[in-house]
């Protein structure tokens, strides 16, 4: 087929394209032109014919998406790179508007960045914004892109804010938790109804069962509102199906779940201390004696530390050492949610009677205890 004949052919199909049989025709033919010239070639084609009135803009645009879906070009980084360079492009509406609602389809990791950078600019068009955060459920984000996606929560507008918090329940397990907790919590503070009902659900996504405690404090809600107490209902709901994380539970619960701990392990008198004198240690009990020792009871202590990141020190275990000789004690346990510096394993080691629980070990006598994914240890920082 003559080169310059197809070319013509397609500028005038494009150019007339009115009816939907003509849209089917270009699209029984379209392949055909981006193996022979490719999809640059083919987008210059469409521009030229937007210059002219007769068309259908419909149509045009179902065609671009059409285009732009072909697995000629989802396979053909160049091909991509073509439709991305569209991305910021203004004064090619039409190109753009399908560039943009396909690109996290053909590139999931990448285009998150450079939607990201269009969304946060402030001369940017509503239509477009919105169009970006219905394509964003398709992308693939870093922690980066996504602190940079949330300023689009400083717009003042309540579909845009409502799609943005679809876009981050979307893509819950790919968030910074700790900063999209903050930014709902901001919301809080709205006089949108809207917008603040479905921060609160959301924060039953995002938060840990400290969070009940923290709306309880914020004044500017009104619990007596049903549409507040529907979604205060939505958010218990949602904590309640997910492991409770023992990093965010209050320190009396967690001394208590180590209590429960040494009564599964078969240890009498379990009691929790909070004694200042007692050397720091949270919990004493005791256990059966063994050989000529069976009558007598021998004392067991343990000390609980409820860190995200530090590490146990060699001091903190000699100080647990000091506990036990203070209290007679056969026996020493240190559980910590996090783990023990090298040195602290080895003077634990060294004396033989320690028991070290880190956070692996305690992970899993939690779900010996109270099943497999009743609590968790899930440092968010």
């Amino acid at each position: 087929m003559n080169t310059n004949r197809q070319e013509r052919r397609l500028s005038d199909k494009v150019k007339k394209l009115s009816e939907i049989g003509e849209l089917f025709e270009l699209q029984l033919i379209i392949d055909d032109y981006l193996n022979q010239f490719g999809i640059k070639w083919i987008i210059n084609e469409i521009i030229e014919a937007l210059d002219c009135k007769q068309h259908n803009i419909p149509l045009i645009n179902e065609l671009l998406d059409f285009i732009f879906t072909r697995d000629s070009v989802k396979k053909n980084d160049t091909s991509i790179n073509v439709i991305e360079d569209y991305l910021p492009k203004k004064q090619y509406k039409l190109i753009r508007l399908s560039a943009i609602k396909n690109i996290t389809k053909l590139r999931p990791q990448k285009s998150s960045i450079l939607l990201v950078q269009i969304l946060n600019d402030k001369e940017e068009s509503r239509e477009i914004k919105l169009l970006i955060l219905e394509s964003l459920i398709h992308a693939s984000f870093t922690n980066n892109d996504m602190e940079k996606f949330l300023n689009i929560f400083q717009e003042d507008d309540e579909e845009i804010s409502l799609k943005a918090m679809d876009i981050l329940e979307y893509h819950h397990h790919q968030v910074p938790v700790v900063t999209v907790q903050k930014e709902l919590e901001k919301l809080l503070f709205s006089s949108n109804v809207k917008l603040k009902c479905k921060a609160i659900e959301l924060l039953g996504l995002f938060g840990e069962i400290d969070i009940i405690e923290r709306l309880y404090c914020i004044s500017t809600l009104d619990f007596s509102e049903k549409s507040v107490q529907d979604s205060l209902n939505t958010m218990i709901k949602t904590l309640m199906s997910k492991p409770i994380n023992i990093l965010y539970i209050r320190p009396e619960n967690f001394e208590y779940l180590t209590k429960k701990l040494f009564q599964s392990l078969n240890y009498d008198n379990v009691e929790q201390t909070r004694n200042s004198k007692d050397n720091g240690i949270d919990i004493i009990a005791y256990k059966k004696g063994f050989g000529l020792m069976e009558n007598r009871k021998q004392c067991v202590v343990a000390q609980c530390k409820r860190y995200a990141k530090n590490k146990i020190t060699r001091r903190e275990i000699q100080e647990l050492l000091n506990a036990m000789q203070n209290h007679g004690a056969t026996e020493g346990y240190f559980i910590t949610t996090s783990s023990f510096a090298p040195d602290a394993e080895e003077l634990a080691v060294q004396n033989g009677h320690i028991i070290l629980l880190d956070k692996v070990k305690l992970q899993l006598q939690l779900d010996r205890i109270f099943g497999v994914n009743k609590y968790c240890i899930v440092n968010h920082n």
